[in-house]
């Protein structure tokens, strides 16, 4: 029983990684705006917010990938874990400034970012940590 617990924890984390890095990825567009959107964040610097937008793209990537194998199942643990707590640490600094923008962390929204996500975030690393 506890085999498909995994499993399907598993599977659950890759396709919201996925739903994730594809909602950044798909065009030049949405990559663009996702760029601008986290520019507007001033999460980091100005001129790191380029290679911030790659990187997260590519350590969700890399989690999902590594998450598909059962060889690299606890390597893809660590790095969704790893993921989700830069965007619980991110979400926690977005509202401890009060900044209400919406949320485009799977594609275009229009609900503001706030306690909800950073919840959705702690219970995504609650499920990789159990």
């Amino acid at each position: 029983m506890g085999g498909y617990l995994i499993w399907s924890t598993r599977v659950m984390l890759g396709i919201v990684l996925l739903v994730s890095v594809i909602a950044k990825l798909r065009g030049r567009r949405e990559f663009a705006d996702f760029t601008s959107w986290l520019d507007q964040l001033a999460v980091v610097p100005r001129h790191l917010v380029r290679p911030a937008a790659v990187t997260m793209a590519a350590a969700e990537a890399t989690a999902a990938a590594l998450l598909a194998f059962p060889g690299t199942a606890a390597a893809g643990l660590a790095a969704t874990a790893a993921v989700v707590a830069v965007f619980a640490a991110s979400m926690a600094l977005i509202s401890r400034r009060g900044i209400t923008a919406p949320c485009r962390c799977f594609g275009v929204s229009t609900r503001p970012m706030g306690p909800a996500h950073l919840v959705r975030d702690i219970v995504l690393a609650l499920l990789v940590v159990g």
